[in-house]
């Protein structure tokens, strides 16, 4: 859960993972604000420590259209609604939601 958005890969994890979200998703957090890390339950109610994605896949991501700049992750304040973007040119934007599965060019991602 990234309630204020920020952005993961390659530019921002490397070569170690920074990023709360990558954080969560490598199943690598030792201390709060981290949910999914060992003692305490994730999200979906499974014990803690859950690697959902490996730190290497992360930090190997980057935006195909603009390899200086990252993906962005935004979420509510349960983390039940985000919205996941990247810039593709100046002034837009390619994002889905977890209801929009089709990836929406814009001006900018809505927020959740």
């Amino acid at each position: 859960m990234v309630a204020s958005g920020e952005y993961f890969g390659k530019n921002t994890d490397s070569p170690t993972i920074k990023s709360v979200l990558a954080t969560e998703i490598t199943g690598t957090g030792i201390a709060p604000p981290y949910v999914n890390m060992p003692g305490k339950k994730t999200l979906t109610g499974h014990d803690g420590g859950v690697q959902y994605f490996e730190a290497s896949k992360i930090v190997s991501l980057y935006n195909p259209f603009n390899p200086t700049l990252d993906y962005h992750y935004q979420s509510d304040s349960t983390g039940s609604e985000w919205v996941l973007s990247l810039s593709v040119s100046a002034g837009k934007v390619l994002y889905r939601t977890v209801t929009i599965t089709n990836l929406i060019e814009a001006p900018e991602p809505p927020i959740p």
